[in-house]
């Protein structure tokens, strides 16, 4: 209502904010000590300059969530206007993802010789990241109209666009996320309103609008046939995280209150795991033919190359697959 000054002493931002300042300028200060984190290269700029600088745009995100913290805690900006900030957003990286599933990477255009991945990006990194932001703003606009009893031809086109960003990006999780929450939240609708005026529209939109890529994208085809490959279990990384989680679990009900150590799971997880499931493990690094007749050395792996000459060469499983268990595990 207005009545609430963020930084005031005594008020409930007051903490949180102060916190977000403390990392942002933590963070500023590692990256002077880490390598540039993006594949782009800036003329006339060394490479200890480039990592600031990329630091800086990537600490612009935390920055707009304390602005917008700070301004929707005040009278400057209605909360409708954040809205349509954060949509803008989604729909910027959304679209940038767009262009890398049908092959045309935006990075290119501004520098010839930039390091592109066979996976979207989005700026951000990794599709999981651009997918889990796409599935979050567009639960939260189509709850956001779905409550205000409106859909004009805007809050359409967001969603519409939204959708078809998300399922190009081919983020499995947020996919999963955003199809489970909008379920639910059109039968919470149903129940306690008793109407399908804008649920019959919104569901036709959603649909056809996240066919569209799975009919003329490449790499949205390919990452729903290794959706569906998952379900079934003939998916191999799918089938490897579950030994991760189950290794994951073991070692925390080991150690629940101390942990291993930021990055240890790598060295840790062995201990923890079964000759089968060690062998199935090394599949996550090398070739099936290969793991069969390969020698584990802790975590080292003794093969032979096609070649004929023998190779020895680390195999750390780097995380738990999982935000929580990763957590626990490490402290």
């Amino acid at each position: 209502e207005g009545r609430v000054r963020p930084l005031a002493r005594g008020s409930p931002l007051r903490g949180p904010l102060l916190w977000l300042f403390l990392f942002v300028g933590a963070s500023f200060v590692v990256s002077l000590l880490t390598p540039a984190p993006l594949g782009l290269s800036l003329p006339f700029i060394p490479d200890r300059y480039e990592s600031v600088l990329f630091r800086l745009l990537e600490n612009a995100w935390y920055l707009l969530t304390l602005l917008a913290a700070v301004l929707s805690a005040s009278r400057v900006l209605r909360a409708a206007w954040i809205y349509h900030l954060l949509a803008l957003g989604a729909g910027l990286a959304g679209v940038w993802a767009l262009f890398e599933a049908y092959g045309i990477d935006p990075l290119r255009l501004i520098d010839p010789d930039a390091r592109v991945g066979i996976n979207v990006l989005a700026t951000m990194g990794h599709q999981s990241y651009v997918a889990a932001f796409l599935a979050v703003v567009l639960v939260f606009w189509t709850a956001w109209r779905l409550l205000g009893d409106r859909l004009r031809l805007l809050d359409a086109a967001v969603i519409g666009l939204l959708t078809t960003c998300l399922v190009a990006s081919g983020g499995r999780a947020g996919l999963l996320a955003a199809l489970i929450t909008l379920s639910l939240l059109g039968l919470i609708w149903l129940r306690r309103r008793r109407r399908v005026r804008h649920l019959l529209p919104l569901a036709a939109l959603i649909l056809l609008a996240g066919a569209l890529p799975l009919l003329t994208s490449p790499h949205a085809r390919t990452r729903l046939d290794r959706l569906g490959s998952a379900v079934q279990g003939e998916d191999p990384a799918t089938s490897n995280r579950f030994i991760f989680w189950q290794l994951g679990v073991r070692a925390i009900l080991a150690r629940p209150l101390t942990g291993y150590g930021i990055d240890a799971f790598g060295n840790a997880a062995w201990f923890f795991a079964s000759p089968e499931e060690a062998e199935q493990l090394l599949t996550e690094f090398l070739p099936e033919r290969t793991a069969a007749r390969a020698v584990r050395l802790g975590n080292l792996a003794l093969y032979r190359v096609p070649s004929g000459v023998l190779t020895l060469r680390p195999v750390k499983p780097y995380r738990v697959h999982n935000y929580f268990l990763d957590v626990a595990f490490a402290s």
